[in-house]
């Protein structure tokens, strides 16, 4: 019995130290997302105003992605929704603005998850 307790513990363990890594990926994602459309709009440039709507905007889409991968990471696809996001972490700047189609990784995620 005193096996399975410590079994039970250190699987507990492990899942809050993949859920921090998990969120330590996705504030690196945002970041980036962040950083790339900030370039990509030559947003220095911008009127202050369009930099705070610009900045409010980018919020809102970095809380988006916090809120549903909140809600699906307790899922049978949190080692996928990992890889989507480590995928997503690999492309350059041009491939997550300019023409962001899924990674395989992502699409792979999608399938299953509609398929469940």
């Amino acid at each position: 019995m005193r096996q399975w307790i410590v079994l039970f513990l250190m699987a507990l363990m492990v899942t809050e130290l993949h859920a921090e890594d998990l969120e330590q990926k996705l504030d690196a994602l945002c970041l980036r997302v962040e950083r790339c459309a900030w370039q990509q709009l030559d947003a220095d440039n911008l009127p202050v105003e369009n930099q705070r709507e610009l900045k409010a905007r980018l919020k809102t889409v970095c809380d988006s992605i916090h809120r549903d991968t909140v809600l699906t990471q307790e899922s049978q696809f949190k080692y996928r929704i990992e890889a989507c996001v480590e995928s997503m972490l690999a492309q350059s700047c041009d491939e997550l603005i300019l023409t962001p189609s899924p990674t395989q990784a992502c699409q792979q995620l999608a399938e299953e998850s509609a398929n469940r």
